[in-house]
């Protein structure tokens, strides 16, 4: 199955929020376009063969994917081959004599047939071997991948998102916040999972996450906004108005139905006075991306990092999450009352500054 609509971001988060922009905010229309493709079976190799082969005018050191590099050399090592031999041939044929020239021709119409069964077996050949190379986004239930495209778009797989339990509205949602932060904070990209990163990281790693790549890959800043978005949108839908201090925002992280009870935990063993906050709950439309940033808490050598990744951190990317949704004034005003971002600025480097890509 191969499907796609065209959306715009002020659409999508019209979708996330039940109306945009979410109160208290001020944004003006994000009307920067862009397609949500279905896939399934087939269509998922349709997909990754249609990127290839709008990628071949790029040069090979500039995709960054490793399959989509594959699935490229392999097509421009045939491309290579074949022009290589046709131009020896009319080298060759250049130097006959009229007579050999003609009897040349003539033999070419004679086996022409033959020349077509070789190239048809010559693109039976390249299509089995692309086809064994794994599809884009193979172990994924969406994705947004900007190496791989013309105009914006966010993949994701039905089949998979249902036999997995999970709301393909949120998958949609999570893949669209990737690609506002590719749009938004085209410096972060550069350093996502990279060494800076994975150094600063692994020194508040108990030993068992050191070793696990997956603790890397969600404590990236762009894995922990994705979720923690959800959980904004959320709590958004059950109260109409989104935090916009420091103080409102622990009220939503304590009356979440997953974070709740292990933040609280945490933030009580480490002197932040709890009856001070009056809790507002509400249900989440996804639970999974909650329950993700949960398991996050665990994957430091002790709790007062946990507590400092929900003060010091996460505080902050929802901060980052205000510039996302369009409005950086509520989003300055709001960072301005945390009472600290160390741990944000140990961990990721200095917070992000909004600037639109070309086409916003």
């Amino acid at each position: 199955m191969y499907r796609k609509y065209s959306t715009d971001c002020h659409e999508q988060l019209f979708k996330d929020f039940g109306e945009f922009p979410p109160k208290p905010l001020r944004a003006p229309p994000l009307k920067h376009t862009f397609d949500v493709i279905y896939l399934s079976g087939i269509g998922s190799k349709y997909y990754s063969l249609s990127r290839v082969f709008g990628l071949f005018k790029a040069d090979e050191d500039e995709i960054e994917d490793e399959n989509v590099r594959l699935m490229h050399k392999e097509v421009q090592d045939v491309k290579y081959g074949l022009v290589t031999s046709l131009q020896d041939l009319v080298f060759k044929f250049k130097k006959l004599n009229l007579l050999n020239k003609t009897l040349s021709l003539l033999l070419v119409i004679l086996i022409s047939p033959l020349f077509l069964i070789f190239f048809a077996f010559l693109l039976i050949i390249l299509i089995y071997r692309l086809y064994r190379i794994p599809s884009l986004g193979l172990n994924s239930l969406g994705f947004f991948s900007p190496i791989t495209q013309q105009k914006s778009e966010i993949v994701v797989k039905p089949r998979d998102i249902k036999n997995a339990g999970l709301s393909l509205d949120a998958i949609v949602s999570h893949e669209h916040i990737h690609l506002l932060q590719f749009r938004k904070f085209p410096d972060r990209q550069n350093d996502l999972l990279g060494t800076d990163f994975k150094a600063s990281v692994k020194n508040v790693l108990k030993d068992s996450a050191k070793r696990s790549g997956k603790a890397f890959y969600y404590l990236s800043i762009n894995e922990v906004e994705a979720r923690l978005h959800e959980v904004v949108l959320s709590y958004y839908r059950a109260y109409q108005s989104l935090p916009h201090d420091y103080r409102g925002f622990l009220v939503m992280i304590l009356s979440c139905e997953v974070l709740g009870g292990p933040v609280s935990k945490i933030l009580s063993n480490h002197e932040v006075e709890l009856q001070e906050y009056v809790f507002r709950d509400f249900n989440l439309r996804e639970v999974a991306p909650a329950q993700d940033l949960a398991i996050m808490l665990g994957y430091f050598k002790d709790f007062s990092y946990s507590k400092r990744f929900v003060c010091e951190s996460l505080s902050v990317m929802y901060g980052n999450l205000l510039m996302l949704y369009g409005d950086t004034q509520k989003a300055i005003n709001y960072l301005k009352t945390i009472e600290c971002s160390d741990f944000y600025l140990q961990l990721y480097g200095e917070p992000s500054v909004p600037m639109d890509r070309a086409g916003e």
